[in-house]
């Protein structure tokens, strides 16, 4: 399955849902399952906040596209 996590509030606002997000990809990232993660960013330019270099990461322009089984 191909898995899209909304991450465009990580480069815009520090903690909350951003920290959960974070925290969430990363956890993923840590289960080493047959999924494949796609992180979609928003189009501002951030510090990188520690995604795993394998981890997808594609900028959101709009959300239909990019082809993900689920998107959180």
């Amino acid at each position: 399955m191909r898995i899209g996590i909304d991450a465009r509030l990580v480069s815009y606002i520090q903690g909350g849902t951003s920290r959960y997000t974070v925290s969430l990809v990363r956890a993923m990232a840590a289960l080493q399952s047959n999924h494949d993660l796609v992180v979609l960013e928003g189009r501002k330019d951030a510090a990188d906040p520690g995604w795993p270099r394998w981890l997808e990461r594609r900028r959101l322009r709009r959300h239909t596209q990019h082809r993900t089984d689920s998107t959180h």
